[in-house]
């Protein structure tokens, strides 16, 4: 296919967002570019050595703090100098300066996709979006149902295609825990649960972490760095969980992560629809996750067992019975018959080139 399909994102940092690009992009079978409106490309790739794939395929703008409206023009300068004949946006930042410069580049197709919704709660957030929408006339994604309904109730939109994520069936396989364990320096002969996640409040670590205080004999594994890296050491040095609880920072074989756990837990107080949810249960792991977002559409309902809330009791009592159930299935043959990345991809490949996915979802205007 001709088309050049440009996807521009906010940063490029370990993120499901972020791979879901990167996964686009790598097996696109269109031209294919990535935008980053923050950072650098030495920063960037020095940070996360997986872009060095992508490297002759990603460009940086470099964005400063703030609103910075003659980015959109030079947005669009970029734009043209490449040829994109596609514009394919990655939530608030790119949905904006991306929906201008595209129209201000004349380039016809232009895509959003919504990658979780609790963000629209906030009166002035909905305002932003649905005017950018309204002005710049995207064609709508959402990665869930869930996430379409929220659009729709919150914004208003109808034609809203849901393309739920994918992941990798092919990299995220079953395999030998004890091995992944090693290559994590993680202990062999204990029950190991793990969580991946950027260690910001909306992840909900701090809630995982407190309810593992009601477990002594589990250890936790967690993958991932933020903002709140430091308090959450802390917080488990206070409750003298230190021997069990394993801060791991950025890991990259993330498919020996979830191979290492016996289950996986997401313990986030919002979400869209979350890949590690998919990426550790096409890795044959049992998953627990708090009723957020997309969740439910992406637990194996044979093997997964849901908290009700965001909070320690709910994640308590959802660990509890994910021990006590029998397994009727498995969470693998879930995700290969619905989330993975060869079906996304054509439904995406679809869109971007004139059609429309048979996931299409007409939504009436609220």
């Amino acid at each position: 296919m001709s088309d050049h399909v440009v996807q521009i994102v906010q940063h490029l940092r370990p993120g499901g967002l972020e791979c879901l690009v990167l996964d686009l992009t790598r097996r696109s079978r269109s031209r294919s570019t990535i935008i980053s409106l923050e950072g650098t490309r030495e920063e960037s790739i020095n940070a996360w050595p997986r872009l060095r794939e992508f490297s002759d395929r990603i460009l940086f703008m470099e964005k400063p703090p703030g609103l910075v409206p003659r980015l959109a023009v030079s947005l669009a300068r970029t734009l043209t100098a490449i040829g994109a004949d596609v514009v394919h946006t990655h939530h608030v930042g790119p949905l904006i300066y991306g929906g201008a410069a595209a129209r201000l580049a004349g380039i016809a197709k232009l895509i959003h996709t919504e990658h979780d919704a609790w963000h629209l709660d906030a009166r002035r957030r909905r305002f932003i979006v649905r005017t950018a929408m309204r002005a710049f006339r995207h064609l709508l994604v959402a990665d869930a149902p869930n996430v379409a309904g929220q659009m729709n109730l919150h914004l208003g939109f109808e034609n809203i295609t849901v393309i739920p994520n994918g992941v990798d069936t092919n990299r995220f396989t079953p395999g030998n825990s004890r091995i992944a364990r090693a290559s994590l320096n993680l202990p062999l002969d204990v029950p190991m649960f793990g969580i991946a996640a950027r260690l910001e409040h909306v992840k909900g670590v701090d809630i995982l972490i407190d309810a593992m205080t009601e477990f002594p004999e589990l250890h936790l594994a967690i993958a991932g760095d933020g903002s709140e890296r430091e308090s959450l050491i802390r917080r488990v040095d206070a409750n003298g969980m230190a021997g069990r609880i394993h801060f791991l920072g950025r890991v990259d074989a993330m498919e020996d992560f979830y191979r290492a756990l016996d289950r996986f837990c997401l313990s986030s107080r919002a979400e869209g629809l979350p890949l590690s949810l998919l990426e550790a249960q096409a890795c044959g792991i049992p998953v627990i996750a708090t009723n957020v977002g997309g969740v439910l559409d992406a637990m194996d309902p044979g093997s997964g067992f849901v908290a009700a809330k965001a909070e320690p009791a709910a994640v308590v009592d959802a660990i509890y019975g994910s021990l006590a159930r029998i397994q009727v299935s498995n969470p693998r043959d879930f995700v290969m018959e619905h989330y993975s990345l060869d079906r996304m991809m054509i439904d995406y490949e679809e869109l971007w080139h004139g059609n429309t996915p048979n996931q299409s979802s007409d939504m009436a205007a609220a």
